[in-house]
């Protein structure tokens, strides 16, 4: 059976013990995604995603993270859609302490290094432009944006090339600070 805590922020967290296993799984959902944005942070959710992965006051360092959930064997990642985004860490459940102390320190304490934040805009580009040549996944896209023309819902969850490039570090903050 899951747990399911709603924290002071609005975010839900779901704790859901594995039967049968000796494995945890733990969520972080928060209610922000692309139709949350307007045009001037068109991207900055799925930015964020990304941004939290890159280094905290704690665990200075995209690897800094990475190896510590690694030492415990967890799988790990988050994603951004229309109106969610979500982290999760899968792992030994007597580790269940790690994982909720890493998401709370990658979630309430991340940098926001403005180099790694210039770095990670070329990153999430290149993502872009990936999906953009993958025929099968594009066409999800072209048709979202026919069907909601002029709405949030119709742009890309990612951004564009020329939207992320031209974000404002600042209007990332403002946008985590709001939803986060």
């Amino acid at each position: 059976m899951s747990n399911i805590i709603k924290l002071a922020n609005g975010a839900r967290l779901f704790v859901a013990p594995q039967k049968g296993t000796a494995a945890a799984s733990i969520f972080v959902l928060f209610k922000v995604g692309s139709r949350n944005e307007d045009l001037s942070v068109w991207g900055a959710s799925h930015f964020i995603e990304h941004l939290m992965f890159k280094g905290t006051t704690r665990r200075k360092t995209t690897l800094d993270i990475s190896r510590e959930l690694d030492r415990y064997g967890a799988e790990y990642n988050a994603y951004t859609g229309k109106d969610i985004t979500g982290y999760w860490v899968k792992l030994a459940g007597d580790k269940l302490s790690v994982a909720i102390d890493l998401l709370e320190d990658m979630l309430f304490h991340s940098k926001f290094d403005a180099k790694e934040m210039q770095r990670e805009k070329k990153v999430i580009v290149e993502e872009i432009k990936m999906y953009e040549e993958n025929q099968i996944m594009h066409i999800e896209d072209l048709l979202e944006d026919e069907a909601f023309a002029g709405h949030a819902l119709g742009r890309n969850i990612a951004g564009t090339k020329r939207s992320v490039l031209n974000m404002k570090s600042e209007d990332v903050l403002k946008h985590y600070k709001t939803y986060y």
